[in-house]
């Protein structure tokens, strides 16, 4: 395992802060994904030219850096489970689940011996098949910003149903300087339609509050930001008062 870490870190981000480092990044704009057929076959191989990419696994580990050894995390959608060497570099309990087939089949190939470690559903992130704060950490990559307004509402719900501790969130975030869009339908899709302050507020509406925030890169009139979240303390002290009273 540890040899395949090792060539996992140099093909991937290891050689991107070298060539970080040395000025040879150029930047790479990304196409829609649909998930199926050819799009999950080549997956992988298109995203490791992304500079984004790269500045994401980075930005990832970093964070990992806070997250207790031994934790539990949900990594919805799993994808190709591009971060599963960091988990269990922290001898974390991973699960993962996400509603592609083909997907997954790529994880399994791709991972190799790690799919093995970890625990995968195929199923829904608005339907999520797990107990009440059941996990330390959730991760969401590559997914929320797709996904309509009334599927992001319920896989927030869903979210901070299962978490007990931070979430770990990627959003296309409209720039302050960019013009207003008309108010978003059910329908539309979340990525880039929203100013900072009415993401936040999103967040907050389903629980959350943001402890940290981290800039990628940017697009066109979008930023592309990783935030960290939190359940809110009143969230908490509602569902303390929850389970005590189960409990008695």
């Amino acid at each position: 395992m540890f040899v395949k870490i090792i060539r996992y870190a140099w093909q991937g981000t290891l050689f991107f802060a070298i060539k970080n480092k040395l000025g040879l990044l150029s930047k790479q704009s990304a196409n829609p994904d649909h998930y199926h057929g050819e799009t999950a076959k080549n997956y992988l191989k298109k995203r490791l030219k992304q500079e984004f990419w790269h500045k994401e696994q980075l930005i990832v580990r970093d964070l990992l850096v806070n997250v207790p050894n031994g934790s539990s995390v949900l990594d919805v959608a799993f994808g190709t489970g591009r971060f599963v060497d960091m988990y269990l570099e922290k001898n974390m309990s991973v699960y993962g689940i996400d509603i592609s087939e083909d997907m997954l089949a790529v994880a399994k190939e791709e991972l190799g011996e790690f799919y093995d470690y970890c625990h995968i559903e195929l199923g829904s992130a608005d339907s999520l098949p797990y107990k009440e704060a059941s996990f330390d950490l959730v991760v969401c990559f590559r997914f929320f910003g797709l996904i309509p307004f009334d599927m992001a509402r319920r896989v927030l719900s869903e979210i901070h149903r299962v978490s007990r501790g931070v979430v770990i969130v990627r959003v296309p975030v409209r720039k302050r300087t960019a013009k207003p869009l008309p108010s978003p339908k059910d329908s539309d899709a979340v990525q880039g339609r929203l100013y900072e302050n009415e993401i936040i507020e999103f967040f907050s509406d389903y629980g959350f509050v943001v402890q940290e925030q981290r800039l990628i890169g940017d697009r066109g009139n979008v930023d592309f930001i990783v935030y960290v979240l939190s359940k809110s303390t009143s969230t908490v002290a509602q569902e303390s008062m929850k389970s005590g009273s189960v409990s008695e």
